[in-house]
């Protein structure tokens, strides 16, 4: 197979333009081709061509390759050419791609690991046992990913930290399955009424601390959410909300009830109360006896 090529090669560099020359010698884009159609479909043809440009020493048997008519001629002269290869500089590359998807993995950057982790399966003779470990990239990925937005959950600070956790932890999911696909978008909503359960207690407390006794519209929204996603979680906070918002700071609000009046925040109140007389109406039953006539 290489005498041929050889020959080839001679007759041209006597008589064949540049880009005759070019032809019978193989091109990256045509080698690309060839590997993808006969070795590895789940690949980009244009992946494996950049890689070619790029370490043009590497690749310049293998281009060769690409004169091949049939894949199993193909594929015995890409045998050939890594029998030829110089394995010292490709195990050196192929370690610079194995280290980056670690260094990636360990800082949590996982879009780089996966890009390393292309690299690797796109060189012509890449590690197996490092193929291994990319292969299952996902799923560790999704795990940490999972926790880290479980405990932006429970300890709520900062709303671009959920949002921007969230869509990562939901692409990997998705590579999952469509259940731990499912499972992510359920946590990153808690992730989500997290933030605002966290913002609106802060409220509560710091109206009452400035006894500015008014009940925020957004209580009800809030005690909607939860209420809409009825998971373990929600139900676990809802009745703190509902203990800020119209038990805590209700008992301010009917306490400053002004005799003949009924103002908005008090309606708010008795409102929660009809709603959800267990919860709120029992607490605040003696209070309510005290502003019901003025509200009725």
């Amino acid at each position: 197979m290489w005498t041929r090529l050889t020959i080839t090669a001679a007759i041209c560099a006597i008589g064949c333009s540049d880009t005759e020359l070019d032809l019978q010698l193989g091109s990256c884009s045509a080698m690309a081709t060839s590997y993808v159609m006969c070795m590895a479909p789940e690949l980009q043809v244009t992946d494996i061509e950049k890689r070619c440009q790029q370490y043009s020493v590497d690749f310049e048997d293998i281009k060769r390759c690409s004169l091949e008519i049939t894949c199993d001629d193909f594929k015995a002269c890409v045998l050939e050419f890594r029998q030829h290869a110089d394995e010292k500089r490709r195990l050196l590359r192929l370690q610079d791609y194995v280290e980056e998807r670690r260094d990636a993995e360990t800082d949590g950057r996982y879009d780089d690991a996966d890009a390393a982790c292309n690299n690797l399966r796109a060189d012509p003779d890449p590690i197996p046992d490092e193929l291994s470990t990319c292969d299952s990239l996902p799923e560790r990925a999704h795990d940490a990913l999972k926790a880290k937005i479980q405990l932006l959950r429970d300890l709520p600070r900062s709303r671009f930290g959920h949002l921007s956790q969230c869509a990562t932890y939901t692409r990997w999911a998705n590579r999952i399955s469509v259940q731990a696909a499912h499972e992510a978008k359920t946590l990153c909503r808690e992730a989500e009424a997290s933030i605002d359960v966290f913002e609106l207690v802060q409220e509560v407390r710091q109206r009452i601390a400035e006894r500015d006794y008014r009940v925020p519209p957004h209580c009800k929204t809030v005690i909607s959410r939860l209420t809409e996603l009825n998971t373990p979680w929600a139900k676990k906070l809802t009745p703190v909300v509902v203990e800020r918002c119209y038990i805590t700071l209700g008992n301010h609000v009917l306490d400053q009830h002004v005799t003949g009046q009924c103002s908005a925040d008090t309606r708010r109140i008795l409102q929660a109360a009809a709603a959800d007389p267990i919860r709120v109406g029992k607490p605040l039953k003696k209070r309510i006896r005290r502003v019901e006539d003025d509200c009725r």
